[in-house]
């Protein structure tokens, strides 16, 4: 029911967890059919208050109720209004999933072969393995190996002999690259990554315009339905000028990645911080029917 649990069955904690955990793996937005329970499942943990407690910092129902309500934003209740349920209407709705969690697989889509991560092989070849990787997952372009890529812009890289150099683009060279004709890409330069930009340029769904409209059409989307994006950044990790591939997880309706260094993850806008550069298609894969009649 819509309302909050009674007083004697809310208490503040007396210091307040920092949220979201720093150290989380994935965020799951809840709907209707969501419960602690279901989460434990989902991400195959025994006990749904290891997932509380890691969320909130404490194992006391009168503190969760506490957290749901000013964490969560949640505004539903069982019907004794003991405990907060989740509704989806939610004006956070957020749960963060730990390390120790497993996530689940997206579900498989028979018309698209699931492909392994397109690893780099030279030290700073990021951005030819990441094109290679996004030239098999946008349809009608050709398919080219990280080898061939680096042969055809051979002019353009660093192929001095310093090994730690090899294969290296600048990010003002990328619009060369990705901008090519063959790809069919639109290059854009962007202060900050958002979602929404990632769900709109990979979808078509426009999410800033409509924001629930777009996410409730992105649940008929598979992988097979859109065309992911290629984006340049300065990443800390690697000390200069990285290349990821980035899309909207359809399931998860998280931002997903694939990076050339260390495979599949997944992402927070933020990670890619400023001075971005990003390719997207010019066109999409998916039905037009995700709009509705």
């Amino acid at each position: 029911m819509i309302g909050k649990v009674l007083p004697d069955y809310i208490d503040p904690p007396p210091v307040r967890a920092p949220f979201p955990p720093a150290d989380h793996i994935h965020v799951h937005r809840v709907s209707a059919t969501d419960n602690w329970w279901s989460l434990a499942r989902r991400y195959q943990l025994a006990d749904p208050w290891d997932l509380i407690e890691y969320n909130f910092r404490t194992r006391d129902a009168k503190q969760t109720n506490w957290y749901l309500e000013n964490y969560v934003g949640c505004n539903t209740t069982t019907p004794d209004q003991k405990n907060y349920s989740f509704s989806g209407t939610e004006t956070s709705g957020l749960i963060y999933i730990p390390p120790f969690a497993t996530i689940p697989s997206h579900r498989p889509d028979p018309s698209q072969p699931i492909l392994p991560p397109g690893k780099q092989t030279h030290p700073q070849s990021c951005w030819a393995a990441a094109l290679s990787w996004w030239s098999r997952r946008a349809k009608g372009r050709t398919r080219m190996s990280e080898e061939r890529i680096m042969d055809e812009y051979y002019g353009l890289w660093n192929y001095s002999g310093n090994m730690e150099e090899f294969g290296g683009l600048p990010l003002n060279k990328l619009g060369s690259v990705w901008g090519d004709t063959r790809w069919r890409t639109s290059i854009s330069k962007l202060s900050t990554l958002t979602r929404d930009f990632v769900l709109s340029r990979t979808t078509g769904l426009i999410a800033s315009s409509d924001s629930d409209y777009a996410h409730d059409h992105l649940e008929c989307l598979e992988m097979v339905d859109m065309i992911p994006m290629l984006i340049g950044y300065k990443d800390k990790r690697v000390g200069g000028p990285h290349a990821n591939v980035v899309w909207v997880d359809p399931e998860f309706r998280q931002l997903r990645a694939m990076d050339p260094a260390i495979g599949y993850v997944w992402r927070d806008p933020g990670f890619y911080g400023s001075g971005i550069t990003v390719a997207c298609a010019n066109e999409y894969n998916h039905p037009r029917t995700c709009f509705g009649p």
